[in-house]
């Protein structure tokens, strides 16, 4: 028997087929913020941007005055001489090294804010998979100490008996466009707000099963896109999900793939209580 949908997922579905024909049209790794308003940083205060070489990466969230939460996928990336017809298993990843990496932290400005730092320590989840996004965390110790203020402030965590429900309200902030038209990106922080959605309407949108340890969101005309991954999503004040992908056309009402934090806590606290 067919699993029971409703309208929107039906409508999602139909939009996929239309504009997707193969897997590897989903973006593993979502870049930017879509249909996002002006948001100042003092409101998000655990919102970091990730560098690479001194461009925008990714995003990330503050766990305490010395380490970041991420997505894993920011810094993996296939040999350029791989291509899409090459099965994903059968593909040469590579990780990028901490040396190329910098966070900037306490400014709404994605081009502005001086607050920079190196990376000391870049660790993955050590079961992080590369084709579905699995495990999708990471984890940056600082070069140096953060100092807190009105603009710099640690995230709060789940615990394991937080549970994630469908329409659940949370919040991501990012740097992005404001539209998914637009050919330039937006210099202040955005923030956008989506909702929970049942876990098989991104199985029948993506065409692909997820896992225990992922979770679906959507918004009406706002979601997250290529920029935006690594961002906290954060409900009530506590970070529930890392954005990890999406929707390559970065429709704004299609859902986007995150991972839940309450099933990396262990990872994250052996870390952060080295």
């Amino acid at each position: 028997m067919l699993p029971i949908v409703t309208k929107r997922a039906i409508f999602l579905i139909l939009a996929y087929s239309i504009y997707i024909h193969d897997t590897d049209a989903v973006e593993y790794g979502v870049k930017r913020a879509i249909g996002g308003v002006d948001a100042d940083v003092a409101n998000y205060p655990y919102q970091v941007q990730i560098l690479l070489n001194g461009t925008q990466l990714c995003g990330g969230s503050i766990l305490n005055n010395a380490f970041v939460l991420t997505a894993a996928h920011c810094f993996m990336s296939k040999t350029i001489s791989d291509n899409r017809n090459v099965d994903c298993r059968k593909r040469l990843w590579i990780s990028i090294s901490k040396e190329s990496v910098t966070v900037r932290i306490g400014s709404s400005y994605r081009t502005k804010g001086e607050q920079i730092y190196n990376v000391a320590q870049l660790t993955l989840h050590p079961n992080f998979d590369p084709c579905n996004n699995d495990y999708d965390v990471a984890v940056l110790k600082l070069s140096n100490n953060l100092t807190y203020g009105p603009t710099v402030a640690p995230i709060k965590l789940p615990t394991k008996a937080n549970k994630i429900i469908n329409g659940q309200t949370v919040i991501i902030a990012g740097w992005g466009y404001k539209t998914f038209c637009s050919l330039h990106q937006s210099d202040q922080l955005q923030a956008v707000t989506l909702s929970v959605v049942p876990t098989n309407i991104c199985e029948n949108v993506y065409s692909q099963p997820l896992t225990s340890r992922m979770f679906c969101a959507v918004g009406n005309d706002q979601n997250t896109c290529q920029g935006d991954s690594g961002s906290p999503l954060v409900s009530n004040g506590v970070q529930i999900g890392i954005v990890s992908r999406g929707f390559i056309f970065c429709n704004g009402n299609t859902p986007s793939v995150h991972a839940k934090v309450t099933e990396f806590l262990p990872f994250i606290t052996d870390l952060i209580n080295q």
